[in-house]
């Protein structure tokens, strides 16, 4: 039997451990792949370079909530859609971001900061994060959202306009 068909079939931990190190991203995305990995080695391959090993790692129910939080802003978007998913994910991380995927598509979510009080962290720019990451309360860090009251403090450190609600039907407040 080869790796490939090891890391489909083994139910052993330390097995699919040390396949988990193998050279070949197949070998490894099967083991992320398979429901009888570990937490730790899942931990390990979620920051593998291929992004199939980090898709199954996502879906894969031993996924920690640790781990599925790093996979929630990895680059890919599958690999964040999949950890968002999961039914590991920190459940109320999970409802805020559920309300947010449907606002992320648009350029209307700055806008109406004030009147919804909070937004996703990665709605912001690289300049935004930075001082969002000085700025914030450790209850925003750990959720990984803003506050109105801490967005306004980085327009203001960054010397930019606030924005102004809008409302559903576009009048400005």
């Amino acid at each position: 039997m080869d790796n490939y068909e090891l890391a489909q079939t083994t139910t052993d931990p330390e097995v699919l451990d040390e396949l988990s190190k193998n050279k070949n991203s197949d070998v490894r995305y099967q083991v992320a792949k398979n429901p009888n990995t570990t937490s730790e080695t899942l931990d390990y391959l979620s920051k593998d370079k291929d992004q199939m090993v980090r898709r199954w790692v996502a879906r894969n129910p031993n996924t920690t909530p640790e781990t599925l939080d790093y996979l929630s802003k990895d680059e890919v978007w599958v690999i964040r859609d999949g950890a968002k998913s999961n039914p590991n994910y920190p459940n109320i991380l999970k409802r805020i971001n559920m309300f947010f995927n449907k606002l992320n598509n648009t350029p209307i979510i700055k806008k109406v900061v004030s009147f919804n009080q909070i937004i996703p962290s990665e709605n912001m720019d690289e300049e935004e994060y930075n001082l969002f990451l000085n700025l914030a309360t450790i209850l925003e860090l750990e959720s990984d959202i803003v506050t109105k009251e801490t967005y306004y403090k980085i327009c203001k450190e960054l010397s930019r306009p606030i924005p102004r609600p809008v409302l559903p039907h576009g009048r400005v407040l």
